[in-house]
């Protein structure tokens, strides 16, 4: 059985990860969605916010699980049994930052692989910080996020 993780903070999940994940769907027989969190990060849905609306969003998908986890995804991929590490790539920056990440999870575990996927030319601009941005603003998420996110999303600028 091949497995593979991809993990993100995923706040939002947008349509440029939608479609990695769906990619990925198709070329394994198990893909773990995990949910990440970082101290250096400001989000504006929680983990348990993040993973509920990811979850509506890939229902559609009979091999997709979706999971949160607090700590290195080294040991998470230890502990699940999972060799393949999955990355989206729009540009050359975010390349560079994900080859720097993939040297420090072989340093710690050399036994996984990451596998690069290039985002689709039409959704190559579409950034979780851009999204927060336009959110922030009170702009429409339509084009940019699930109906399932942007509801998620919506509910938080009520409170």
């Amino acid at each position: 059985m091949q497995k593979v993780i991809y993990p993100g903070s995923f706040d939002p999940l947008t349509f440029g990860h939608l479609d990695i994940i769906e990619r990925l769907s198709r070329q394994f027989d198990e893909v773990v969605v995990l949910i990440s969190w970082s101290s250096q990060k400001k989000y504006i849905l929680d983990i348990i916010e993040r993973k509920t609306a990811v979850t509506k969003v890939c229902q559609k998908f009979s091999n997709v699980r979706v999971d949160a986890f607090e700590g290195l995804l080294v040991e998470y991929v230890k502990k699940n049994n999972i060799n393949m590490i999955a990355k989206g790539l729009r540009n050359a920056r975010d390349y560079e930052y994900e080859m720097t990440m993939d040297h420090m999870n072989k340093t710690l575990f050399p036994d996984v692989e990451t596998l690069y996927l290039i985002s689709r030319p039409e959704l190559s601009f579409i950034s979780s910080t851009l999204v927060k941005e336009i959110a922030s603003l009170g702009g429409d998420l339509k084009k940019f996020v699930p109906s399932e996110v942007e509801a998620y999303i919506k509910k938080k600028d009520k409170k």
